[in-house]
């Protein structure tokens, strides 16, 4: 008798024991699959944010390109330090005009198809002759990197940006700033329609308006007279 209570203990004991296991092994299989669930949707909620950041380039690269591949196409860029920069382009001439509180100090003028540029200096009555540079730029080129066409560089941006929103000039802007490098440059772009509003790099800040494209006339973009100027060839 004592022998079968004992017997009866004992498998009462294993059965709470082995219950016991079990519950173990059901506590630590719930945690792994919290951790898989978990991980999971960060990894979904980084691949939205990836798809976001290459939906938003996308637009800004193709309001880039399409606004520069018009063969009519004008902007205005102010700086921070009273400087204004006019840019206007009509079929392979154009015109850069820099000016310091409405004065003109600088006027830089080429033809793309005979290759000759001039560039004016007011103040000194001295005109440059030349020939255009292998590649010329204008204040827009800093952000070339940024609306690349090239996949490879989309996928990168897309990666190496942080993009937000905030008001500038009171329209709702895109701000992307790098996340590495020199974090401090920051670009914004209408959300509207894609166009470059401000961009701030190092210590300097440059807003963009007015562009239009069809608009610049012959007469905006004609050769310079240089009569009244001393010439030098470059």
């Amino acid at each position: 008798m004592y022998k079968r209570k004992f017997e009866k203990e004992r498998n009462l004991c294993y059965n709470k024991v082995k219950e016991g296991k079990g519950g173990i092994f059901m506590k630590k299989g719930n945690i792994v699959k919290v951790i898989v669930l978990i991980i999971i949707l960060l990894l979904l909620v980084v691949l939205l944010y990836f798809m976001r950041n290459v939906s938003i380039i996308q637009k800004l690269t193709n309001a880039y390109h399409d606004f520069f591949s018009s063969p009519n196409y004008s902007y205005i860029a102010y700086f921070d330090s009273d400087q204004v920069v006019e840019y206007f382009y009509k079929d392979g001439k154009y015109i850069e005009r820099w000016k310091n509180k409405e004065k003109i100090v600088r006027e830089i003028w080429a033809d793309e198809v005979s290759k000759e540029k001039i560039e004016i200096f007011p103040d000194s009555n001295i005109a440059h002759t030349g020939k255009i540079e292998e590649k010329e730029t204008q204040p827009i080129d800093s952000i070339s990197s940024l609306v690349s066409d090239n996949w490879t560089d989309k996928m990168k941006n897309s990666f190496s940006y942080t993009i937000t929103t905030e008001e500038v000039n009171g329209k709702e802007c895109y701000k992307l700033q790098p996340s590495r490098g020199v974090v401090s440059n920051t670009y914004y772009f209408d959300k509207e329609t894609g166009k470059l509003a401000r961009c701030i790099i190092g210590e300097n800040s440059i807003d963009f308006t007015e562009w239009k494209l069809n608009e610049v006339t012959e007469e905006m973009v004609a050769r310079p007279l240089l009569e009244e100027y001393e010439i030098k060839e470059n």
